[in-house]
C-alpha cells in the first residue's frame, strides 16, 4: 500500500490561451439577412382556417414547388420583394388573430408573409435567417390589402 491514491498526472506542455474569437457577431440582425432563408415546420398549423390540413396533393405540390424557389435567395433578396415582408400581428384579421391565440403564438410581435401566387401567401415567423411556416392563405385574407366588399 505504498502508492499514492491521489496521484495527479504529470503535464509537460500547458495549452497556451488561444483567445478565441467568433467569425462574426450573431445578435447582429444584418448578419442573418445576409444567410439564405431556411424553413421549419414545427409550428404549422393543419386546423383551423389557414390551416395545412385540407389542401390536395396537387396544390400542396405546386405550394412546395414556389417555396423551393426561396431557398436559394438570402432574406436581403426576399425583402426587396414588394410582396414579402412583415406584418405587425395587431394589424391582421380577427379570425387570424384568434387562430394565433389558440395556437399560443400571439406574443409574437411581427409575423411575416411571403408571397406564393397572385393571392396566396405563407404566413410564419422570422427568426433569424429561419422562417417558422404557420399558415397557408389563398385568398390574401390573413392581412386583407383592401376591405371587405360590403
Amino acid at each position: 500500500m505504498g502508492k499514492n491514491r491521489w496521484k495527479q498526472p504529470a503535464t509537460r506542455d500547458v495549452p497556451a490561451e488561444q483567445g478565441k474569437q467568433p467569425r462574426y457577431d450573431v445578435t447582429d440582425p444584418q448578419i442573418h439577412s445576409e444567410q439564405k432563408l431556411v424553413w421549419r415546420f414545427g409550428i404549422v398549423d393543419l386546423g383551423g382556417p389557414f390551416g395545412w390540413g385540407e389542401l390536395g396533393r396537387f396544390e400542396l405540390l405546386d405550394i412546395l414547388a414556389s417555396l423551393q424557389q426561396y431557398e436559394s435567395m438570402t432574406w436581403n433578396e426576399i425583402d426587396q420583394k414588394k410582396s414579402c415582408h412583415a406584418t405587425r400581428v395587431k394589424d391582421i384579421d380577427k379570425v387570424a388573430y384568434d387562430r394565433l391565440v389558440h395556437l399560443g403564438l400571439d406574443d409574437e410581435e411581427k409575423l411575416y408573409q411571403i408571397r406564393v401566387n397572385s393571392t396566396g401567401r405563407v404566413w410564419g415567423i422570422r427568426d433569424r435567417n429561419i422562417f417558422k411556416l404557420i399558415w397557408w392563405d389563398p385568398d390574401h385574407k390573413v392581412w386583407p390589402t383592401s376591405p371587405p366588399n360590403t
